[in-house]
């Protein structure tokens, strides 16, 4: 994703291996670009709390290694399962 025009202008950050002042144009970075460009000007418990938010985005499902599926079906060598009949379920309640 890059960052909107509409952001707020960027502060000028300094380029640690020379000294000299960066000043990006926003329409050119990332997102992440950004956001690790401002990073050293954050105070600690302000990244505290955005590493709790991190922490608590939920990460990718893992995924099926390829072909599992074809690899695996047909692949049960006990008793044949069998389904055990349903019982009736009560009605439910309707939502207003």
């Amino acid at each position: 994703m890059v960052a909107n025009l509409s952001d707020p202008p960027l502060l000028q950050t300094i380029d640690r291996n020379n000294n000299t002042l960066i000043n990006p144009t926003p329409n050119t970075m990332t997102t992440k670009e950004l956001i690790l460009q401002k990073l050293d000007l954050v105070p600690e418990p302000v990244l505290r709390a955005i590493l709790k938010l991190l922490d608590a985005y939920p990460t990718p499902r893992r995924q099926w290694s390829p072909h599992f599926f074809e690899r695996t079906a047909g692949a049960w060598q006990g008793e044949k399962l069998v389904r055990a009949p349903q019982e009736t379920q009560p009605e439910r309640p309707l939502f207003d």
